[in-house]
């Protein structure tokens, strides 16, 4: 949260520091027959109306 990197991306989105919080999320482990990986991609970026996976 106090990365060089994350202090400047919030203050080029103009948000304040008494707006930061965290989340910590736990997931339950399952048994699977496959796997596989989805992709994400910035929609702000050139491929715009690409879908984003998840």
């Amino acid at each position: 949260m106090f990365t060089s990197r994350a202090i400047n991306y919030r203050k080029d989105q103009n948000i304040a520091e008494d707006e930061l919080s965290m989340c910590v999320v736990i997931q339950k482990m399952v048994n699977t027959r496959t796997a596989g990986v989805a992709m994400t991609l910035n929609r702000q970026l050139l491929f715009a109306k690409m879908p984003i996976l998840k």
